[in-house]
């Protein structure tokens, strides 16, 4: 079922100042995505590290300003709260992203078995699909460091979409893959859009992040530290 339109992720003047050089400042940033949209930030290739998406999960807390999520503010909820919140929001992650312990088949059911009621043979068998569907099925029930690195990044975007989140964070989710590996990336994000999801995608790749096969709402680059939002999500 679609949600509706509503806004699901605001930027409300947020500032936020790194303290090493690790990472990159996010400048005074406002926006608002709703359900269904998507959004693209074309990352400098050679910059530093972005934290956008630690700061649109809650996180990070902005030096200045607020980031809410769908009818709230990340700071105004409780630990527990936002945990089950988080529980919405599906992500590929730019740096370590799988549980040590845990095959990857059992990483990418995790999230659905811990936040939601739905029979394992269920979840199981939407995350066999989507993955057959990304070129990986079965998934493997390996460790991640005994996992080929194309693989281990379609068993992310798997994860990702697994379920039917509010909220899709896309960090490189192209790395390490050829462009003409990109279109079951495109289907997915398509067919969240459709039920209601909101995506944000930063990515290094011009060619993925402004394809037109995606329907982007809003868009943004980020150059020397400086963003520049293209209206129509051009860029």
């Amino acid at each position: 079922m679609a949600y509706e339109s509503r806004t699901v992720l605001e930027f409300r003047n947020v500032v936020w100042k790194s303290a090493s050089y690790e990472a990159e400042d996010v400048p005074r940033l406002s926006f608002r995505l709703a359900a269904g949209e998507i959004m693209t930030v074309l990352l400098d290739r050679y910059g530093r590290y972005v934290p956008f998406c630690d700061l649109a999960a809650g996180l990070l807390t902005p030096d200045e300003g607020e980031v809410r999520f769908l009818d709230g503010a990340w700071s105004g909820l409780t630990n527990a709260e936002q945990a089950e919140r988080r529980g919405e929001i599906g992500r590929v992650f730019e740096g370590c992203a799988w549980v040590s312990n845990l095959t990857v088949l059992d990483n990418v059911l995790l999230a659905q078995r811990h936040h939601t009621k739905r029979p394992d043979d269920e979840i199981r068998a939407e995350a066999e699909a989507l993955a057959s569907a990304a070129g990986i099925a079965p998934l493997p029930e390996l460790l991640a460091d005994r996992v080929a690195a194309p693989d281990l990044k379609r068993a992310e975007w798997v994860r990702a979409f697994l379920g039917q989140p509010r909220l899709v964070l896309l960090e490189k989710p192209e790395q390490g893959l050829p462009d003409g590996a990109m279109g079951c990336l495109f289907d997915f994000i398509n067919a969240a859009a459709r039920k209601g999801t909101a995506v944000v995608w930063l990515g290094i790749s011009r060619e993925a992040t402004r394809d037109k096969r995606l329907t982007i709402a809003k868009g943004f680059s980020i150059e020397g530290g400086r963003w520049t939002e293209h209206p129509g999500g051009g860029g």
